[in-house]
């Protein structure tokens, strides 16, 4: 993809990231943005199944400016490389979506060795930010909007010693505690954007339980037939179409009117329902901890979010 589309060629088009933006949330997210004056870069871990994503949206609109750059969240080096690109490709970036994610998968290491729904869910994100801080901060009224999950409230999270290589595992809680380190993230982001005194907005939003392939898919990886059963059901019944689920992210574009340091989630129970919005809150015993995971991301990242 050329340059046409950058913001320094036309101010009036938005630069945007998605990460996982092939499926679920993250494609819906897409398609509807298309419609907007946005150039969209989905970053894929699989690059046949994002240039099928990105078939289906342009089907969808002919007009749509759709880039893919390889994205594998969970390798750190592979980060690295697609902020590389990007920065290549573009000078500004309007929004970032930290959008993808695993759930409850079978105990598994990175190749820096770092358990999996760790490595994924929130370290790649947080460095995938670090390293376009630049581009962000340069960018007016730029917003970066990370994805928790109400499976956050389930956490264990209190030391990180058996968090990063996934000792005494359990892929629920995994799963629980990565949520709620990208909540930790959205808030500690909140605060060096205040801190640097610019204008860029962390946001945190949670699409609800929404029924995408990694919410069922899920059910599949647990030996037991009566807990798939239950799985498969409470995704039924309980939880909206991935459509409706994309709304939250919607709404912080479309939102004028949001803050940095806000979350928004679904209005009914934070589950499903029209998106609202409301202040980020981390409860006292927290606060030491939030600060604790963003210093040890920086050490393993090797990546210390400064300002050009």
């Amino acid at each position: 993809m050329n340059r046409l589309y950058t913001c320094s060629n036309n101010p009036d088009v938005k630069n945007i990231i998605i990460t996982g933006g092939n499926s679920g949330i993250g494609f819906n997210t897409a398609k509807k943005l298309s419609l907007k004056n946005c150039c969209i870069t989905l970053g894929v871990r699989n690059i046949k199944k994002g240039a099928e994503a990105k078939e289906k949206i342009l089907a969808f609109n002919p007009k749509a400016k759709i880039d893919l750059i390889k994205l594998d969240l969970s390798d750190l080096e592979s980060v690295r490389s697609f902020a590389k690109e990007y920065h290549s490709r573009h000078d500004k970036l309007y929004l970032l979506y930290n959008n993808a994610g695993i759930m409850w998968n079978p105990y598994e290491l990175s190749k820096q060795g770092y358990e999996m729904h760790f490595a994924t869910n929130h370290l790649g994100h947080f460095m995938l930010t670090g390293l376009l801080i630049d581009m962000i901060i340069s960018t007016p009224d730029s917003k970066v909007v990370t994805t928790t999950s109400i499976a956050r409230l389930f956490h264990t999270v209190n030391n990180f010693k058996n968090t990063i290589h996934g000792e005494d595992y359990n892929r629920y809680r995994a799963y629980s505690n990565s949520k709620m380190m990208n909540y930790l993230f959205s808030y500690e982001l909140s605060k060096f954007f205040q801190k640097c005194d610019v204008k860029s907005k962390s946001i945190s939003v949670h699409p609800g339980i929404s029924r995408t392939r990694l919410f069922l898919s899920a059910s599949g990886k647990d030996k037991s037939l009566i807990r798939r059963f239950i799985h498969a059901a409470s995704g039924m019944v309980i939880s909206q179409p991935a459509a409706w689920g994309a709304l939250s992210n919607i709404k912080t574009y479309e939102d004028a009117k949001i803050k940095n340091g806000e979350m928004v989630s679904p209005s009914v129970f934070g589950i499903w329902g029209i998106p609202v919005r409301k202040k980020l809150h981390i409860g006292r015993n927290l606060k030491y901890i939030s600060k604790e995971l963003w210093d040890l991301s920086k050490k393993l990242t090797n990546c210390e979010y400064k300002l050009r």
